[in-house]
C-alpha cells in the first residue's frame, strides 16, 4: 500500500486525538522500518519502485507526468509486476499511475498489471474524476465510466477487495498495489471522515447530521487544508483495515506481507515533517525520511513489533519482494538493478549490520539545478534559500545527493566546488541538519571525494527523456 504525501510524522497521531488504529496495529506487531527513503514526487518515487532502478536511468527523476507529456518509463524497462507474473503470480493496481500514458504500451494493463483501475496521471477530482481538461480515470484498458460520481477512495477499496476474494476463489499467488493518491491535495473525502476529526478538535462547521450525506459537487471548500488532511487520513487508515479483514476473512492473510510506504513527503506544513528540515520535492530529510513497516504472521516472532533501522530506499522493495516471491537470483541480476533484497535482514535472519544497503544515490535532477553553466541545467533557475536551508515544506533544495552511512551529501552545482553550493551533513548527529560539514577545509575531505565520484558516475547513466 503506497500513499502520496505522508512526512515522517504524520503516519499516526496528527494532533491529539486523530489516530490510525488500523496502520498503528500493523506496524506495533510486525516491523517499521526506521530508515526507510522516499522519493521526492509522484512519478519519480513509483518509477524507482517499479523498476528496482535509481530513476535517473530513464529520465524519470524530475516531476510529474501529466496526460499530455509524450513520454513515460522506457518500454525496455522491467516492471515489478513484469517479473511477478513470469513467476506465476497475477497482478493487481488501484490508484494513481503517472508513469506515462502516451502510448498504449505505456499503460498499467500493458505493463504487467492484470488488473487495474484508477487515474493514469495527476490527482483528479475525487469524485468526477476530471484531470488535465477530461476524465481520467480508467479500468484497465477502458474509460471507468462506472466510476463517475463515486469517491475515487472507495473505488480503489472495494476493487482491491474484490481482487483478494477473486484469488482466494482462483488460488492463485497475488501481487496488490494500491498506490493511493493521498492524502494529497484534493484534501477531500466523504463528510463521515470530517466528522470523524470533528468529534476530536474544535470544527463544528464541518459537522453534519447524516455521516453518509456525500455531494457529488465536492461542495467542502478549500478553507482548512489540515482538516481536509486528518479527515483523509482517517479514510487511508479505513482502507487498511477493510483490506486486512478482506485478507483475514479469506485465509490469505496467513501468507501474505502488507507493506506500507509513503512514496514521498508531505508538501508545506510543518508537523508533517517535524523535526526534519525540508518536504515534498526536497532531499532533506523531510522530503526523502518518511514513513514504512511490513505486517505478516509470516514475521519471526522475535522480531514483530521491531524497528529496523538499516537502510531501505524504494529500490529496495523492488528485490526484496521478488526475492521474497520466489524470483530467481539469476533474473534479478540480469537487470541490473539499483535495488537490494533486503528481506533477510529486515525480518531478522541476517545481522543488520552486515546489510550491502550501507550508501544510496539520492537524486541528480538538473532541470532544479541553480548553478548558471551547469552543463545538464535549463535556463529556469531556482535559487536556494539562506544556508540552502528550505525548512518545514515543499519547495526547492540542493537537486543532487547521496547517503554514506551517517553522511549526506548535497550538491547544488556539480561543476562549480565551492562550499556555498555544497552541504554535508551528519544525519545521527544532526538530523535536523542545521551545521553543514562541508568546505575546502572539511574534516570529510575523503568522503566527499568519494561521494562526488558516485555521482560522477551516476550521473554519467542520466539520459535523456525519452518518447
Amino acid at each position: 500500500m503506497g500513499v502520496n504525501g505522508v512526512g515522517w510524522n504524520n503516519k499516526t497521531n496528527l494532533v491529539q486525538g486523530i489516530y490510525t488504529p488500523s496502520m498503528d496495529w500493523m506496524a506495533y506487531n510486525g516491523i517499521i522500518l526506521g530508515n526507510y527513503y522516499a522519493g521526492t514526487v509522484c512519478c519519480p518515487a513509483r518509477a524507482a519502485l517499479l523498476t528496482g532502478r535509481y530513476n535517473l536511468r530513464m529520465a524519470m527523476q524530475h516531476g510529474d507526468l501529466h496526460t499530455k507529456i509524450p513520454t513515460g518509463v522506457p518500454l525496455n524497462e522491467t516492471l515489478l509486476p513484469e517479473v511477478l507474473k513470469d513467476a506465476g503470480y497475477i497482478s493487481g493496481g488501484f490508484g494513481k499511475w503517472d508513469m506515462g500514458a502516451y502510448s498504449w504500451g505505456h499503460v498499467p494493463p500493458a505493463r504487467g498489471f492484470d488488473d487495474w483501475a484508477g487515474p493514469w496521471s495527476g490527482v483528479p477530482s475525487r469524485w468526477t474524476h476530471q484531470c488535465d481538461d477530461g476524465y481520467n480515470f480508467f479500468s484497465n484498458y477502458s474509460y471507468y465510466e462506472e466510476a463517475y460520481g463515486n469517491f475515487s477512495g472507495y473505488v480503489y477499496r472495494d476493487r482491491a477487495i474484490d481482487f483478494v476474494r477473486n484469488r482466494a476463489e482462483d488460488g492463485n499467488p497475488f501481487f496488490l498495489w494500491i498506490d493511493l493518491d493521498m492524502p494529497h491535495d484534493p484534501y477531500k473525502v466523504p463528510q463521515k471522515y470530517y466528522n470523524y476529526v470533528c468529534n476530536q478538535i474544535d470544527c463544528r462547521r464541518r459537522m453534519q447530521e447524516d455521516p453518509e450525506d456525500e455531494v457529488l459537487g465536492e461542495s467542502h471548500e478549500e478553507e482548512d487544508k489540515s482538516l481536509g488532511l486528518y479527515a483523509m487520513t482517517y479514510f487511508m487508515d479505513d482502507l487498511a483495515g477493510d483490506v486486512y479483514e478482506a485478507l483475514e476473512d479469506t485465509g490469505l492473510m496467513d501468507n501474505t506481507y502488507f507493506i506500507f510506504l509513503a512514496d514521498h513527503s508531505g508538501d508545506d506544513a510543518d508537523y508533517i515533517n517535524y523535526p526534519y528540515a525540508g518536504g515534498k520535492g526536497t532531499n532533506y530529510e523531510g522530503g526523502r525520511h518518511l514513513a514504512g513497516m511490513i505486517y505478516s504472521p509470516l514475521i519471526p516472532e522475535e522480531s514483530r513489533g521491531t524497528w529496523y533501522n538499516g537502510f531501505v530506499t524504494l529500490e529496495d522493495i523492488f528485490p526484496t519482494i521478488a526475492a521474497l516471491a520466489g524470483v530467481d537470483d539469476d533474473v534479478l541480476e540480469d537487470l541490473d538493478l539499483d535495488g537490494m533484497a533486503l528481506g533477510d535482514y529486515i525480518f531478522g535472519y541476517e545481522d543488520v549490520n552486515d546489510s550491502p544497503r550501507t550508501e544510496f544515490l539520492l537524486n541528480i535532477d538538473p532541470y532544479a539545478m541553480s548553478c548558471q553553466d551547469y552543463d545538464w541545467g535549463v535556463n529556469d533557475r531556482r535559487r536556494l534559500g539562506d544556508n540552502g536551508v528550505q525548512g518545514g515544506g515543499g519547495g526547492i533544495s540542493p537537486a543532487a545527493g547521496y547517503r554514506l552511512g551517517d553522511l549526506k551529501f548535497m550538491v547544488q552545482c556539480i561543476s562549480d566546488y565551492s562550499s556555498y553550493s555544497y552541504y554535508l551533513y551528519n544525519i545521527t548527529a544532526d538530523p535536523t541538519e542545521s551545521n553543514n560539514l562541508a568546505g575546502s577545509d572539511s574534516y570529510y575531505a575523503d568522503e566527499i571525494d568519494y561521494m562526488l565520484e558516485k555521482m560522477e558516475y551516476y550521473g554519467s547513466l542520466m539520459v535523456a527523456r525519452p518518447r
